[in-house]
């Protein structure tokens, strides 16, 4: 069995993506939602890094900030946030490891 060296678990480029989501009315249950057109909502990111060179120096620690605004006022309980973490370039190496 092949093992990944430990530095490639850190260090790598991770990317968040923040998408907004509505539920769908004609389904009953958690689990139907659906992304909405940028007619309803936009998300915009303001800050997505992580805290190697700031004053923290926490190089293994994500932060995104970012601003939603909906087109209309929002009925509670009817959108919700989709928060996904990516890190692709982590991914590619793993993979070409464990392929040898």
């Amino acid at each position: 069995m092949t093992s990944v060296p430990a530095h490639l678990w850190h260090g790598d480029i991770t990317q968040i993506r923040v998408r907004v989501q509505e539920r769908d009315p004609q389904i009953q249950s958690d689990l139907t939602w659906r992304h909405v057109a940028p007619e309803v909502a936009v998300v915009k990111t303001v800050f997505d890094d992580n805290l190697g060179g700031q004053p923290q120096n926490q190089p293994d620690l994500e932060m995104w900030a970012g601003l939603v605004t909906f087109a209309k006022a929002p009925e509670t309980g009817r959108f919700r946030l989709l928060i996904e973490e990516h890190d692709e370039e982590k991914l590619a190496k793993i993979r070409m490891i464990l392929q040898m």
